[in-house]
């Protein structure tokens, strides 16, 4: 499911664990951007393992000393 138009913080599953980013639609940030879906999967993916960690924002807790 996308999400276009609401911002991450009022999708459902993502009020309880900051840091997360469940529901992350590359469609939708491919339109905002003005670039093809394929290439924020692209970006999404070369983030993973440095500031992403499957949905979990790299270092998140040790930033905002939020409890995940």
């Amino acid at each position: 499911m996308c999400n276009a138009g609401v911002t991450q913080d009022s999708v459902p599953g993502n009020e309880d664990e900051r840091g997360r980013n469940k529901n992350l639609c590359a469609d939708d940030i491919a339109s905002s951007l003005d670039i093809e879906t394929d290439q924020v999967e692209q970006i999404l993916a070369a983030m993973q393992g440095k500031v992403l960690d499957g949905d979990l924002v790299i270092g998140w807790q040790t930033i905002k000393g939020d409890d995940i």
